[in-house]
């Protein structure tokens, strides 16, 4: 239903054949990783049901090595070294103790380094690591291939509600799939989800009718965000099919704590959402580091003040970070829900 290359886990059975799925897969998903999903799987430390997050390759600008990024790390590519000839020391940065090692013979069979400087090793891993990078998230114009598999998905969800027969009144989708007729897809300016979870790159697909309209809402990463039109000849039951995943997790989301609100709004850029969701993700790891800082520091301590002092510090850090997001009210109910998990 929404690709394993971003974390997608549910499948869909009868939905479509092999040989077009394969095709389709080629054409139209393919876009969804090429644009943006292989860096914000990367970034967000996705879980996929089949196979591993490739790493991606950068550029740092200043110093111009090339580096991998995964989601636990930064390693650069190719060894280097600096010889300081004065003191007789090598210093070598690599990837890791292997390939350091590995550096190292291929300097002395080269005669870069004389054989006899190298008396003794010493080892520094997991040296913090800073790069100057950039990334280009790319969001496709509506009439794209990318926007294609965005429909696919929805017509996906809809294919589980009465055995499939549903799809027979998507002329509009079908249109725009098979001709390139858009009547079908825009940017959402219509549904807002009131109780989002909080530091989640939510994957979402909602379908919906109301009278002979069926509509579906879309969403990738919380970040690309969809309203589309499947039909508008519609004469059937009622329809509300929800499937939602927290991609970092695996975990699907129960549809009922997923509150979709209906009103026209305005379409907020995908980049103010980015920003918005790294925010929420980076005040959510600092809560985490804070109370592993604290209970690393309780393991160690055995007076009674100094843990006071402890607790003192936790408490004033708290009320600082409640001051600084006060105006925002998810902020204070996402940090009282995890002090409830993390005192559990």
């Amino acid at each position: 239903m929404i690709k394993n290359s971003i974390g997608g886990q549910k499948k869909v059975k009868g939905f479509i054949c092999k040989t077009c799925n394969t095709t389709t897969g080629k054409e139209w998903d393919h876009a969804i990783d090429k644009n943006f999903g292989e860096i914000l799987s990367v970034m967000f430390n996705i879980k996929r049901d089949r196979g591993k997050v490739q790493d991606i390759k950068v550029k740092d600008t200043l110093s111009n090595n090339n580096f991998l990024i995964n989601s636990n790390k930064i390693e650069q590519i190719e060894p280097e070294y600096t010889y300081d000839e004065e003191n007789g020391k090598i210093f070598i940065t690599a990837p890791n103790k292997k390939r350091g090692n590995q550096y190292l013979e291929q300097l002395k069979k080269l005669g870069i380094i004389p054989k006899e400087t190298i008396k003794e090793k010493d080892f520094v891993t997991n040296e913090e690591i800073k790069i100057n990078t950039s990334f280009n998230l790319n969001i496709p114009e509506l009439e794209s291939n990318f926007s294609k598999s965005i429909v696919k998905s929805a017509l996906a969800l809809l294919s589980t509600h009465n055995n499939g027969s549903t799809l027979e009144y998507c002329k509009v989708a079908k249109d725009f799939l098979e001709n390139d007729v858009n009547n079908c897809i825009e940017y959402n300016n219509y549904i807002f989800i009131e109780n989002r979870p909080f530091a989640t790159p939510l994957h979402c697909v909602y379908v919906f009718s109301n009278k002979n309209i069926i509509n579906a809402y879309v969403e990738l990463f919380g970040i690309a965000r969809y309203i589309i039109c499947l039909s508008n000849t519609y004469d059937g039951s009622d329809i509300n099919l929800v499937y939602a995943i927290n991609p970092q997790t695996a975990e699907e989301i129960n549809p009922s704590e997923l509150n979709f609100k209906k009103e026209l709004t305005k379409t907020i850029h995908p980049g103010e959402l980015h920003k918005e969701l790294s925010d929420e993700i980076l005040f959510d790891a600092e809560i985490d580091q804070i109370f592993i800082e604290y209970v690393r520091n309780l393991n160690t301590m055995k007076n009674s003040s100094d843990i006071k002092i402890i607790e003192l510090y936790i408490r004033s850090y708290f009320l600082k970070k409640l001051k600084l997001k006060i105006k925002n009210s998810k902020y204070n109910n996402h940090l009282i829900e995890k002090l409830k998990y993390l005192t559990i």
